[in-house]
């Protein structure tokens, strides 16, 4: 497993970027200040938003708290706590505003089964400069390796 820092979000072809430029964009549009002021019915759709999103990706705050997921990474990787310690790890190093990625990783399911991935995750931040939480993107590999 190679871990690199990854370049800011900019390149528009990335669809991880993309994902992530979409996901900072809606939220800001529906933040004033920061999350727990929004009122029920805006973080339920934020919620919902994620939730349906065809691929892997959550969001957590600073204290590494779920704030929405989509339902395919919790099939699949399952709760923030559920993730291994070396991603837990990696998440911290986030949250000080390092942006990762890697381009071949595994996950092994507590069936013993053993996905190929490849993950960014990107802090994200409040009006202020400060950071709010991170975006965990997973993709599954096609080629199914061994680790």
């Amino acid at each position: 497993m190679k871990i690199k820092k990854a370049p800011l979000i900019r390149n528009e072809e990335s669809v991880i970027a993309s994902f992530i430029n979409l996901f900072l964009n809606f939220h800001g549009t529906l933040t004033e200040g920061i999350i727990e002021e929004i009122n029920q019915e805006r973080k339920n759709r934020f919620r919902d938003f994620i939730k349906r999103i065809p691929v892997k990706v959550a969001i957590f705050d600073v204290r590494m708290r779920d704030i929405a997921a989509s339902e395919i990474f919790l099939k699949s990787i399952g709760r923030t706590n559920d993730m291994p310690k070396r991603w837990r790890a990696l998440c911290v190093r986030a949250l000080k505003g390092e942006s990762l990625k890697c381009d071949k990783d595994w996950f092994e399911h507590t069936d013993g089964h053993i996905e190929l991935l490849r993950w960014e995750m990107a802090p994200w931040y409040k009006d202020t400069g400060n950071v709010e939480g991170v975006i965990v993107f997973f993709e599954t590999l096609p080629n199914r390796e061994e680790k």
